[in-house]
């Protein structure tokens, strides 16, 4: 009778202890049963039912998150090479851990993976950064970069370690000065910004003076195409009047030629063409002589001046 009483006991017990889980997206789940976890992981939409977590079985589900996430660590130190040491409030780092590489990184770092090699190691990079600067490099002239130098270290990290871990993002707060050294390197900012500026503004000039030099060239290359396209047209057209004036001298020579040639063919040869010619002009004379002929006079039997 106790026996039964004892199994209808655990019959009611074992399903009100089993644990429930449920797998959200951005997440896997990793089970664990007797501290070893499973290689095969849950993914977002699995649902279901565990073991209880009472002896023997003891089996534990965590969920691991897999979309990008934020750590920051508070009031990190920074120890300049002169000497001072500073504190920086607040570091932000962004991560994702790549879902293939959860079950790795996690047998191997913990569940808490991300402070054993992100947050630990910002520490450590943050003093290694400072020590190779003095106070006003981390205040006035490096302090952009602190986050890029500890990003890269950070990646590198992972991608030695094999982690599965990007780096998406590094944001440091500015440690804080004594009021005195702080309005010191205040005004030297200032000064540098100004500096700063006044740079830019002679950058600007100088670019300004160059495009007017390349506009200027640029006037003066096109007026020079134009003077030389219209020498070209003048040539053309110089050409073609000489072309034109060429072709009427030819045809005005061919037209004299060819009419030589017909008043030879009709006066019987270059001869009798003359004297043709010769008669015309005698004809032509409007000078008619009265009473004695003068000394030397135009005779059209001889066909020239005759003398007394």
């Amino acid at each position: 009778m106790y026996l039964l009483k004892l199994i209808c006991a655990l019959i009611i017990i074992v399903p009100t202890t089993a644990i429930y889980y449920k797998i959200d997206e951005g997440y896997r789940g990793l089970s664990s049963y007797n501290g070893k976890y499973d290689e095969n992981l849950l993914v977002p939409g699995d649902a279901g039912f565990m073991r209880p977590n009472i002896w023997p079985f003891y089996v534990r589900m965590d969920y691991i998150e897999t979309k990008p996430q934020d750590d920051s660590a508070q009031r990190v130190q920074c120890g300049a090479k002169d000497g001072s040491i500073h504190w920086i409030e607040s570091i932000e780092i962004g991560n994702t851990l790549d879902p293939s590489s959860v079950y790795e990184t996690v047998k191997k770092y913990g569940i808490d993976y991300d402070q054993k090699v992100i947050i630990s190691k910002v520490r450590h990079q943050m003093n290694v950064i400072c020590s190779k600067l003095d106070t006003y490099d981390i205040f006035v002239t490096k302090f952009d970069q602190l986050d890029d130098m500890l990003l890269n270290f950070l990646q590198s990290e992972q991608d030695r370690l094999s982690t599965g871990i990007t780096i998406d993002y590094v944001r440091l707060t500015k440690p804080k000065l004594p009021h005195d050294q702080a309005q010191t390197y205040e005004g030297i900012s200032k000064q540098q910004i100004q500096q700063r500026l006044e740079d830019e503004k002679k950058k600007t000039k100088e670019k300004e003076a160059i495009n007017d030099m390349i506009e200027a060239q640029a006037i003066s290359d096109r007026s020079v195409v134009e003077a030389e396209g219209k020498r070209k047209v003048s040539e053309k057209e110089a050409q073609s009047h000489l072309l034109m004036e060429k072709a009427k001298s030819d045809a005005d020579s061919y037209r004299k030629i060819e009419e030589a040639k017909a008043n030879q063919f009709l006066f019987g040869g270059a001869e009798q063409y003359l004297d043709y010619e010769r008669h015309k002009a005698i004809a032509g004379n409007s000078k008619i002589y009265f009473g004695a002929l003068p000394p030397t006079i135009w005779s059209a039997d001889g066909m020239g001046i005759t003398k007394d």
